[in-house]
């Protein structure tokens, strides 16, 4: 079993609570993150949005993947799982900033790939927000670009959203960072690699995923996997960060695979 809980990034994680005593500024996710590394926590989810969802637009909001960075610099263990979405972020850049973090954390690093929900965020911010079934096709073309720099000594792709030509990312990752998604994972990412990624998928029969929703729009949730490395059923569980234990606060939790048919 492992541990992790959602990084309050927003100030807390609660809208109808208006001050958690969870500053939304870096030193206290530092201190934060740096003690529950020292309780024995396995993990940290780092939302990424822009604009506040939680607090209000108005209030502020820790941005995902420099927090990240930073973090992975004054931590030893903790992993750092980052929440993106494509369309923030072109691909063959990510895939370099994403790979030097990476190293910086030595092999800490994990993906967890959203195709966005909150249009007017993206207007706000002047990027383009696709119709539903085309946010999907984007990201599973933002994948195969991210995997082809990964994998690839050169990579080229003329694609519907993006374009590389003969492109090639210097930083080579410690150790392939994790890719998760709630929805889908391109079959690029397990097969035909010489260098095995930890990739899973929301629906994978063999291991056990569990979302966590601790007062967030439900497609805000995010869903965490393991793959097992054998043949027995691994799991893995968010729980709450410690200052939010003493206010009760509820988290609706369910297995994302139940092949079983039994609830978490």
């Amino acid at each position: 079993m492992r541990y992790g809980y959602w990084m309050p990034v927003f100030g807390g994680c609660l809208r109808n609570v208006p001050d958690e005593g969870m500053a939304a500024n870096w030193d206290y996710v530092k201190r934060l993150t740096q003690r529950s590394e020292q309780l024995g926590y396995d993990l940290t989810l780092i939302a990424e949005l822009n604009l506040n969802d939680i607090k209000g637009v108005d209030q502020p909001a820790l941005d995902a993947w420099s927090t990240a960075a930073a973090l992975a610099a004054v931590t030893d263990r903790i992993e750092l799982m980052v929440a993106v979405r494509p369309n923030f972020h072109h691909p063959a850049l990510f895939a370099k900033a994403a790979a030097n973090i990476d190293c910086i954390s030595g092999g800490r690093l994990a993906l967890n790939v959203v195709s966005s929900w909150w249009a007017d965020e993206a207007r706000q911010y002047g990027l383009r927000f696709d119709q539903h079934d085309d946010r999907y096709a984007r990201t599973e073309e933002w994948l195969t670009v991210v995997d082809g720099l990964w994998t690839e000594e050169r990579f080229s792709l003329d694609g519907r959203f993006y374009q590389t030509e003969n492109d090639h990312c210097r930083i080579v990752a410690t150790s392939a960072p994790a890719l998760m998604s709630a929805s889908f994972m391109s079959s690029r990412m397990t097969s035909n690699r010489s260098t095995p990624r930890r990739s899973v998928s929301a629906a994978s029969s063999r291991d056990t995923a569990v979302t966590a929703n601790c007062g967030c729009r439900s497609s805000a949730s995010a869903t965490i996997a393991r793959v097992s490395g054998s043949s027995s059923t691994s799991s893995a569980r968010i729980v709450m960060p410690p200052a939010l234990w003493s206010r009760r606060a509820r988290w609706r939790v369910r297995r994302a695979s139940r092949s079983d048919g039994r609830s978490a």
